[in-house]
C-alpha cells in the first residue's frame, strides 16, 4: 500500500468545474453525436461532476462526466474508470436482460485544452491493461484536466429495498468467485486464479492512494495492508505509546484469529472481486427501471463478506437487514459463529475509510452518478459506535491528523479487539481440537460456496 506525495495529500485540488465539453471527451462519444448541453450534476469533495446532454439519429442521450487535476486527479480517473470496468463486466453474466448493476464506463483521459496539454489521453476497450496514450506527459502537468466518461444513470434518490438489492451482490460475489476474473478481462486475471488476494489497481478513498498489491492468504493481505496504515498514521501524527502497544497484539492475536480460520482445516478461501465502498451513498435505484445501480467502485480481490463490513455502521442505510437478507443467498464462510466479529473487522478496513468523514467534515458534497446531491448524515452518536473500527480510525487519523478525536477513536478500538482476543489462533485451534467448536471444514465447499 502506497501513497500520493504528502503535500498532495493534504490540500484540496483546483479542480475546474465542467463548462465546457472539451474536445477529447468529444472523441469518445459515438460518431455522429451532436453534443447539446453541459450542466453541473451533483457534487464531490475532490472532483467535478456534469451531466452532458447529446443527441444521436434524433435520440436524446445523456452521459456522466466527471473531472480532476494534475497527477492525483490522472490517477484517480483512470482508477475508477478500470475498477468500474472491471466490475460491470463480473455483474454481467448475473443482469436481467437490460438491467446492468453497473454503469458502463465509457472513456477516461486528459483535455485537449489542459494548459500545457499533450491531447487526448484516453483509453479505448482494445489498448490492453489500462495504458492509455501520452501517460507520462498527462502525469507530468499539474494544471492538466482529466476525466471519466460514463453511462448517466438518473435515479430515484432512495436506496435499493433490502432483499433484491442484496440478492444482487450476492450474485455478483457468487460470480467473482466462480470465475476467479472479472469476467475475462485481462487485467488481474491470472493472479486471482491463483487464488491470491489484492488487486493490479490502486483505488482511491478520498484522495488517499491505496496499492493492494497481491497475497497469497487473505490474512496475509489484510494484515500487511494495515500495517501499512498504521505507519501512515504513525508519519502524519507522531508515535503513540498505546499504539505502540497494541499494534503487536492486534496482528499477533486479533487478525490470525479472526481470518486464519478460514484458510485452515483444508478450508480453501476463493478470492472474490468486491465492490470496495460499497455504503448508501454509492448505491441507488433505476428511475427508469426500478433496479438496484452501484458505482464509484474501489474493487480488489478478497472475502466476499468484505462488501459486508460497512453495512453494520450506524450511519448506512444499507445496514442489518440486508445483511440477512445478503446471507440468504451466500451464506456466512466458516467458521459461522465467527462472522459478526468479521464483520466488525472488515469494517475496520472497509472502503468507509475516507467518505465517511465528510459526512460532517463537509455536509453535502458527495456525489452519485446521477444523485442530487443530498445533506450528508452525521450523528454524535453514529460516530461514537465506530470506536471499534479500528482501520476506519487509522485512515482518518492521518487525513484529519490536526483532530484529537481520531487517534482517540483509533486506540479505543484496538484495545477493545485486542482485549476481545488476549489469546488469538492458538486458543481457537485448541478448543476445536477439543471438539468445543464444530469443524470449520464441515459441510462446505470452497469460500462458503454451497
Amino acid at each position: 500500500m502506497t501513497t500520493v506525495p504528502a503535500e498532495a495529500a493534504r490540500r484540496v485540488p483546483d479542480v475546474p468545474a465542467a463548462r465546457v465539453v472539451d474536445p477529447a471527451v468529444v472523441a469518445e462519444l459515438p460518431p455522429g453525436t451532436t453534443v447539446r448541453g453541459l450542466a453541473p450534476h451533483g457534487s464531490s469533495f475532490w472532483t467535478r461532476t456534469a451531466r452532458l446532454d447529446a443527441e444521436r439519429d434524433g435520440v436524446g442521450v445523456a452521459y456522466f462526466l466527471k473531472t480532476a487535476t494534475g497527477a492525483l486527479g490522472c490517477a484517480m480517473m483512470e482508477s475508477e474508470f478500470r475498477c468500474t470496468r472491471r466490475l460491470r463486466r463480473a455483474a454481467g453474466a448475473t443482469d436481467p436482460a437490460g438491467v446492468a448493476l453497473v454503469p458502463e464506463p465509457i472513456a477516461w483521459g486528459t483535455y485537449v485544452g489542459s494548459s500545457g496539454g499533450t491531447g487526448s489521453s484516453s483509453r479505448s476497450e482494445e489498448e490492453g491493461k489500462g495504458e492509455h496514450r501520452n501517460r507520462s506527459q498527462a502525469r507530468g502537468q499539474e494544471d492538466e484536466t482529466h476525466f471519466l466518461l460514463c453511462e448517466f444513470r438518473p435515479l430515484t434518490g432512495e436506496v435499493p429495498a433490502a432483499a433484491p438489492f442484496a440478492a444482487r451482490i450476492a450474485a455478483l460475489h457468487r460470480a467473482g468467485a466462480a470465475k476467479g476474473s472479472s469476467g475475462g478481462e485481462r487485467e488481474g486475471v491470472g493472479e486471482s486464479r491463483r487464488g491470491r488476494f489484492g488487486s493490479d489497481i490502486p483505488t482511491f478513498h478520498g484522495n488517499v492512494h491505496v496499492d493492494h498489491g497481491w497475497s497469497d492468504s487473505w490474512e496475509e493481505y489484510f494484515a500487511r495492508t494495515t500495517r501499512v496504515l498504521l505507519e501512515m498514521e504513525r508519519a502524519a501524527r507522531g508515535s503513540d505509546d498505546e499504539i505502540e502497544r497494541l499494534a503487536p497484539l492486534f496482528f499477533a492475536k486479533v487478525v490470525p484469529r479472526l481470518l486464519r480460520p478460514l484458510e485452515t482445516c483444508g478450508h480453501v478461501l476463493r478470492p472474490t472481486l468486491v465492490h470496495g465502498d460499497l455504503w448508501d451513498g454509492n448505491a441507488g435505484v433505476d428511475a427508469r427501471t426500478g433496479a438496484p445501480v452501484v458505482f464509484d467502485a474501489a474493487s480488489f480481490y478478497a472475502h466476499n463478506e468484505y462488501d459486508l463490513g460497512v453495512w453494520r455502521q450506524p450511519w448506512n442505510k444499507l445496514n442489518a437487514p440486508y445483511r440477512a437478507e445478503y446471507l440468504k443467498h451466500f451464506p456466512a464462510s466458516p467458521p459461522e459463529a465467527d462472522f459478526d466479529d468479521r464483520n466488525l473487522l472488515y469494517a475496520t478496513q472497509e472502503a468507509c475509510w475516507f467518505t465517511r468523514v465528510l459526512s460532517y467534515v463537509m455536509p453535502g458534497l458527495f456525489v452519485s452518478y446521477a444523485l442530487p446531491v443530498p445533506r450528508i448524515r452525521y450523528v454524535q452518536a453514529g460516530i461514537q459506535q465506530l470506536t471499534h473500527c479500528s482501520r476506519v480510525n487509522i485512515l482518518d487519523s492521518i487525513l484529519y491528523k490536526d483532530d484529537p478525536s481520531y487517534r482517540t477513536m483509533l486506540i479505543a478500538g484496538m484495545r477493545a479487539l485486542v482485549d476481545k482476543f488476549p489469546s488469538g489462533f492458538d486458543a481457537w485451534e485448541t478448543e476445536r481440537d477439543r471438539g468445543t467448536r464444530p469443524d470449520p471444514a464441515e459441510g462446505i465447499l470452497q469460500g462458503g460456496l454451497r
